[in-house]
């Protein structure tokens, strides 16, 4: 598969990559716009977006669902957990795991969306088993669960104050969470 860059002032192409016939699941420009990010079914790989070279590159053993950038991370995942990661090196940061607890509870389940909440230090992840998980960014620990939609959660974003959370899903609903004290009602 292939991906462009386009100039749209002029109509044209400005770089072309290949992610060598692997289905690309995802894509995003590094937070210094020097990189562009693609996660496909197993690699999550860094190109320059001047000469399309390969930056960096790291090889998984099952395709990635999603990327999201924040900070200097790379935010990717799949199978139950989300990964942080370097943006220039594509090294390992920190991982997000369901607890033994929460795959009890809710059922073992791929990770679709991650969104962050930059001021409360926080992350929310969606999951395909109609789960919404927030996260303390710094210890990596969930701080709740709640199964909030019928069907699998496919996108999740933090509103621009940070208030709320919207989710959407399998089942064609779209919802609002009020998150207070780290809680969502």
């Amino acid at each position: 598969m292939s991906l462009y860059i386009l100039d749209i002032a002029q109509g044209e192409v400005k770089l072309s990559v290949s992610t060598l016939g692997r289905r690309c699941r995802g894509v995003a420009f590094s937070p210094d716009n020097r990189g562009l990010v693609t996660a496909s079914e197993s690699e999550l790989a860094l190109w320059d977006c001047k000469d399309g070279q390969q930056l960096a590159a790291h090889v998984a053993r099952e395709g990635r669902n999603f990327i999201t950038v924040f900070e200097d991370w790379i935010a990717t995942g799949n199978e139950g957990s989300v990964e942080l990661r370097d943006s220039q090196t594509l090294e390992l940061v920190k991982t997000f795991e369901m607890t033994p607890d929460q795959n009890d509870r809710f059922g073992f389940s791929n990770v679709g969306d991650v969104s962050f909440a930059k001021n409360e230090r926080r992350m929310v992840s969606g999951s395909w088993n109609n789960t919404l998980t927030l996260w303390d960014l710094d210890s990596t620990q969930p701080l709740l669960t709640i199964r909030a939609h019928n069907a699998g959660i496919h996108h999740v974003a933090f509103t621009p104050d940070e208030e709320s959370i919207i989710s959407s899903g399998h089942d064609g609903l779209v919802r609002i969470w009020r998150t207070r004290n780290r809680s969502m009602h």
